[in-house]
């Protein structure tokens, strides 16, 4: 199969995500990418009242992209953009409290043979227009995006979650 040269910038806009994608355009097809966010409270215990979505509870959300196609992404050519809700505060801590992460990212590999660095991911507190932005510790509500830019080349048909914390205002 032949392929063109030139480089391409292909962006799907599903909710608030922008999915970037820029690589080589194959002559006969491109790799379809799927992208779902979803969110669930954070605390789940029987009695506790923050265990809806209500302000002050924690919510957990959980952005799932997969690549249904026969071919891999060109490496480091994937890039995520979430623009936040005004409603929310992003949670710069650990995003399980003790278990098994130690950042403000939880990254589900699963087969797409992908890798979710600390340098990989970029703050903005413009609303998506740069992302030179450094989080402060804890709740910071200055956060209004977040850049995600897993390494590596997206092996055909996988898909990976990245889940992160935020506080409802």
């Amino acid at each position: 199969m032949a392929r063109l040269f030139a480089k391409s910038i292909v962006m799907r806009r599903i909710a608030a995500l922008w999915i970037l994608s820029s690589a080589a355009i194959a002559a006969a097809h491109m790799s379809p990418l799927s992208v779902t966010k979803a969110s669930e409270p954070y605390e789940k215990r029987g009695n506790d009242p923050l265990r809806f979505a209500v302000p002050g509870a924690d919510i957990l959300y959980a952005i799932t992209v997969s690549n249904a196609g026969r071919d891999p992404l060109d490496a480091d050519t994937l890039h995520i953009v979430d623009r936040l809700p005004g409603e929310i505060r992003f949670y710069n801590g650990d995003v399980d409290d003790g278990g098994p992460e130690t950042g403000s990212f939880e990254f589900q590999q699963r087969n797409s043979r992908l890798e979710l660095q600390p340098g990989d991911i970029a703050f903005s507190n413009d609303g998506g227009a740069t992302f030179d932005y450094v989080p402060q510790p804890g709740y910071d509500p200055r956060v209004t995006a977040v850049r995600l830019s897993p390494s590596g080349a997206m092996a055909a048909n996988s898909s990976f979650t990245i889940r992160f914390r935020a506080q409802i205002r």
